[in-house]
C-alpha cells in the first residue's frame, strides 16, 4: 500500500461514522481509532477483542451482500447503501449516468457502483418504477445505510 492509498483511506475513515478500523493483508496492517484514551497496541494484537467487535462496522467493510430490505412507504422505495465506499453514478468517467431522475427503471437495473477496498459492487434497483430522487453525487463517499435513491413504484410493478 502506497502513501496516497493510505492518505485516501485515512480521509475516508475520518469522514465516516466508524469509530475503529482494522485492515490487514499479507504484508501490511493498518489500525485506526477515533476513541479517546486508547493506548496504542502492537501490530499483532487486535484493535478490539473479537467478542466486542461491532457487527455494523464489520458488515460495512466485509459483507456488501448484507443489504437490508429496502424501506417502502406507500408507493416509494428507498434504496440505501449496503456498504461504505465511493459511489459512481457512471459506468466509466466519460459515460452517461446509469439512470437519471425521471427514468423508468426495472428491478435489477444497475443504478450505481460502490467501490470498497478496490472492489466494484454493482447496486441493482430493488423494484420496477420511476427513479424520483438521486441523493448522492458522482464519486461521493457514502456511508452504510445512507439513502442513495428513491423509486416510485411497487415491489411487483
Amino acid at each position: 500500500m502506497n502513501f496516497e492509498e493510505i492518505k485516501e483511506l485515512l480521509e475516508k475513515f475520518d469522514a465516516s461514522e466508524l469509530r475503529e478500523f482494522l485492515w490487514k493483508n499479507s504484508t501490511d496492517t493498518i489500525q485506526m481509532s477515533k476513541n479517546e484514551n486508547k493506548q496504542l497496541q502492537g501490530a499483532d494484537e487486535p484493535l478490539l477483542p473479537e467478542k466486542e467487535a461491532a457487527p455494523a462496522e464489520t458488515a460495512a467493510v466485509e459483507a456488501p451482500e448484507a443489504q437490508e430490505v429496502p424501506a417502502h412507504s406507500a408507493d416509494w422505495t428507498e434504496l440505501r447503501s449496503p456498504l461504505v465506499g465511493v459511489a459512481y453514478l457512471r459506468p466509466e468517467p466519460e459515460a452517461p449516468q446509469f439512470k437519471e431522475v425521471g427514468d423508468s427503471v426495472e428491478k435489477g437495473d444497475i443504478l450505481c457502483i460502490i467501490e470498497a477496498m478496490k472492489v466494484m459492487n454493482e447496486i441493482p434497483c430493488p423494484v420496477s418504477g420511476i427513479l424520483k430522487e438521486i441523493n448522492i453525487e458522482n464519486e461521493a463517499v457514502v456511508e452504510y445505510d445512507q439513502l442513495l435513491f428513491r423509486i416510485e413504484g411497487e415491489e411487483n410493478a
